[in-house]
């Protein structure tokens, strides 16, 4: 698989310029999100393994933060770009985990027997956690910080939104 990087023209987001190939490997990745910085890109394997990296902009440093059986998936950074959002199964359903950077410090962002949660995605803010589950439902969550900053879902949903189809 090829990453590739595109400029663009912040003014229009038009694409100027051709890709140019950040990283060429073997392994799938999917669901990449850039950090607020720019400098980070997190990603997750796709195959039997399943687990959330982290990517230098340039390509030149891959690091693995979860190395495990579960399937860790949708790794989103928090609005400071301390850690990394993302859901996974090792509690034996989906729920949304976080973890540091370098690793450290993998924590429970929403608490066991809750509804499986998905596709979690933080407020610019940082104070609500947003996330979907397997019944299409969209629930929003006030979050707080642990005092190393791990977020972590506090109190009841503030508000849900259950998904309608048309025919």
């Amino acid at each position: 698989m090829t990453i590739e990087r595109l400029s663009l023209n912040p003014a229009t987001l038009r694409v100027t310029g051709g890709p140019v190939p950040v990283r060429r490997s073997s392994t799938l990745f999917d669901e990449l999100r850039v950090s607020p910085d720019g400098q980070t890109i997190a990603t997750r394997t796709i195959g039997r393994a399943e687990d959330v990296c982290l990517l230098s902009a340039d390509g030149r440093s891959l690091r693995r933060l979860t190395s495990d059986r579960f399937r860790n998936r949708r790794p989103a950074f928090t609005p400071d770009g301390r850690r990394v959002l993302f859901y996974s199964n090792r509690d034996g359903a989906f729920r949304i985990f976080s973890i540091a950077l370098d690793g450290s410090g993998l924590r429970p962002v929403t608490e066991p027997g809750s509804p499986q949660y998905l596709y979690p995605l933080v407020s610019p803010d940082g104070k609500l956690l947003a996330a979907g589950s397997y019944d299409g439902r969209l629930t929003v969550r006030a979050l707080s910080a642990e005092p190393d900053g791990a977020p972590v879902a506090s109190g009841p949903p503030i508000a849900e939104f259950q998904a309608r189809f048309a025919n």
